[in-house]
């Protein structure tokens, strides 16, 4: 990592606003990737059986091109061969990546149907209610607790997994044990960060989720300038990785 003190709880604060600043230079761009994502999501999600499904397992793919335009964005990268090959280059290590974003959900859904039972018949009828034979919220309260505790641990092995992949051709594994150290280091900031994009989440959904068209590029964009003020700025196409799977830190 690029700093020896951890950051502060302001500076989970000051991505977002540098996230915005890096969003406002090509915000029409911004806004047609995001459209295509969305279209992308909408797809994925006619597809029968598979399509959720895979849809996990692409995302940290999605998430890394996101991100490699806003490393093109901040000036670092100008031309677009070598996000590219970025991208390419790490193909492999993001879809394990997927794999494992896709297990560590599932896990969790099937716990959640053993706090709620009748969940996930209703969530695959396309339900959106929760089922009339569910237990009581105290019955089920130890259960979502427990959910909640696991899902913290695995959205920190995620959090920069895609970018250490991407920028610093790490492998699937070493880039989440990166990732979560550096959440753990950096915690503060990281809970700011967090706080304030689930409270930006809950003002986007309200006109009729439209907000969301801004919402998502923000904190892809945030995300960038979360990941360069902790492992610092880096080139696209950095040299590869040691046989130990893991590049310069």
């Amino acid at each position: 990592m690029s700093h020896a003190e951890p950051l502060r709880f302001a500076d989970g604060l000051r991505w977002l606003g540098a996230g915005f600043t890096l969003l406002l230079r090509r915000p029409l761009a911004w806004l047609a990737l995001t459209g295509a994502l969305f279209a992308f999501a909408l797809f994925a999600s006619m597809l029968p059986a598979v399509g959720n499904v895979l849809l996990y397992v692409l995302s940290p793919a999605l998430l890394a091109a996101l991100l490699l335009v806003s490393h093109q964005l901040a000036g670092v990268a100008p031309a677009l061969a070598p996000v590219k090959e970025a991208l390419g280059g790490s193909l492999a290590a993001l879809l394990q990546l997927g794999l494992a974003y896709t297990g560590m959900q599932l896990g969790l859904l099937l716990l959640l149907g053993t706090a709620v039972p009748g969940l996930l018949d209703g969530m695959s009828n396309g339900g959106g209610q929760l089922p009339a034979t569910a237990g009581t919220a105290r019955e089920a309260l130890p259960m979502l607790i427990l959910v909640f505790l696991l899902s913290v641990p695995a959205t920190m092995l995620m959090w920069f997994a895609p970018a250490l992949v991407v920028f610093r051709r790490m492998r699937a594994w070493s880039a989440m044990r990166y990732s979560l150290a550096a959440c753990l280091f950096n915690w503060r900031a990281c809970l700011a960060n967090g706080l304030a994009a689930f409270a930006l989440l809950l003002l986007a959904s309200l006109p009729a989720m439209m907000g969301l068209l801004i919402w998502v590029p923000l904190m892809v964009a945030t995300l960038y300038t979360a990941y360069a003020a902790i492992f610092g700025a880096t080139d696209v196409n950095p040299p590869v990785a040691k046989a130990g799977g893991e590049g310069p830190v």
